[in-house]
């Protein structure tokens, strides 16, 4: 899959479940996560286009928000919290899917470049 999609799901993901998890628990951590997708969203041309500092930006958002995002998924385990785990559960996944599709690009980037 195309980095550029896989970040646009993962921006997307980002956004709509931190509204949903805002309109079920009421907390405004929940808003976290929507600052990223949001801040992904614009960096998306760049990222379609190959512009590298876009890039790479984007991959350091990606990843810090994916770390990030274990301990509420370990806290919503704990709780046996199942919506909570599906809401933390699918923005871990898009971004741990984005991540991949970001090295599997720098690493075909980098053989056009040797070739």
């Amino acid at each position: 899959m195309k980095p550029h999609v896989t970040s646009a799901v993962h921006a997307f993901s980002l956004i709509i479940i931190s509204i949903i998890g805002y309109q079920i628990t009421k907390s405004y951590t929940a808003f976290i996560p929507l600052i990223f997708g949001a801040v992904l969203l614009p960096l998306n041309k760049g990222i379609r286009f190959e512009d590298k500092i876009q890039s790479h930006i984007a991959v350091a958002l990606t990843l810090l928000v994916t770390i990030a995002l274990f301990k509420p998924f370990s806290s919503a385990l704990a709780d046996q919290d199942m919506g909570g785990m599906i809401r933390v559960g699918i923005m871990l996944l898009t971004g741990v899917v984005a991540f991949i599709s970001f090295i599997n690009s720098f690493i075909q980037a980098r053989k056009r470049k040797r070739s």
